[in-house]
């Protein structure tokens, strides 16, 4: 199954989620001083297949495998590695809702935790339980860095520092910028970490995520789909497949829609998955099947990201 298929057209579409103020709000400089400062070439170890940005980190002085995740809000480790390393005290309990739905876990403090040279000194990480890795870097880590992240030739570079207003990562005509929105709120109505771009779906408006975390592939949720025409006898006719996430094993229906237009770049007759989660935040998931063809950067200083078409390799089931 190859979710996405190669586009034939990049045409831009217009923002209608206040294009206008985020064009003129993007790469604005609040603190006097921009440009990208000490860079930072995060250790990858390609797990799973090649399906997922696993990176070396060490915690506590000892190395394990943590998934880079811009999908997930908060950080986490393993149980059986919070075991391990004799981290399990002084936990306490959260809340939290991903693709599974709302799951309590436990979390606890871990001292340090490194990759690559970036230091997270006593972070609280929550207690995952069954994923096939030693923890997780969420966006409570990750969201004051620019990320450079091309998984096709397996290096990610973490920056400090923002883009300056009008700066692109590199000089290349196939270069996608897309304007974002932090469209979710969270607890206290605070903005959402997570990056939100315009896409159409067969033709209907949404707003559309970028999660490394995704390793099955991207996933549309159950309304948006709605809204995009899936009824329930044509959901109920697709194949079902069985996504992760942090709490449980979820099913999904893997559907093939018209036509995915992601702020411009076209994929005609793509195969996602549909959640079975009504509650989910977000109106299209963009998963590992992405990640694969293109390389992103993810400026959440600026509230920008940019995407540049790489050349494609085969997929399972293409």
């Amino acid at each position: 199954m190859t979710p996405f298929r190669p586009w034939q057209n990049l045409l831009r579409i217009v923002l209608i989620l206040a294009a206008a103020t985020l064009s003129a709000c993007a790469g604005v400089d609040m603190s006097g001083t921009c440009g990208l400062e000490e860079h930072y070439t995060l250790p990858l170890d390609m797990m799973l297949g090649g399906r997922a940005p696993v990176l070396w980190v060490r915690v506590n002085g000892i190395d394990r495998h943590f998934l880079l995740d811009t999908g997930g809000s908060s950080s986490a480790i393993e149980r059986r590695t919070a075991l391990a390393l004799g981290l399990l005290h002084d936990t306490k309990s959260v809340s939290m809702r991903d693709v599974t739905g709302t799951q309590n876990f436990d979390t606890i403090e871990i001292e340090r935790v490194e990759t690559g040279g970036l230091v997270f000194e006593n972070k609280r990480f929550l207690v995952s339980n069954g994923l096939p890795y030693d923890g997780v870097i969420g966006l409570d880590l990750l969201s004051d860095l620019t990320l450079d992240i091309n998984e096709l030739e397996g290096r990610i570079v973490a920056y400090h520092g923002r883009l300056c207003a009008g700066q692109k990562p590199i000089a290349d005509a196939k270069l996608i910028e897309m304007p974002a929105i932090r469209g979710v709120k969270g607890a206290g109505g605070k903005p959402s970490p997570h990056l939100e771009v315009a896409a159409r779906l067969n033709g209907t408006l949404g707003l559309a995520m970028f999660d490394t975390g995704a390793i099955g592939g991207s996933l549309v949720s159950p309304v948006f789909a709605a809204k995009a025409g899936v009824t329930p006898e044509i959901l109920a006719s697709d194949p079902e497949v069985h996504p992760r996430g942090f709490g449980a094993v979820t099913t999904a229906h893997l559907h093939r829609f018209d036509q995915l237009d992601l702020d411009g770049e076209i994929f005609p007759k793509p195969v996602l998955m549909i959640s079975s989660d009504k509650g989910m935040a977000f109106n299209i998931i963009i998963g590992a099947d992405y990640f694969h063809i293109h390389r992103v950067w993810l400026d959440f200083a600026n509230d920008r990201v940019f995407t540049l078409p790489l050349e494609q390799r085969p997929s399972p089931g293409s």
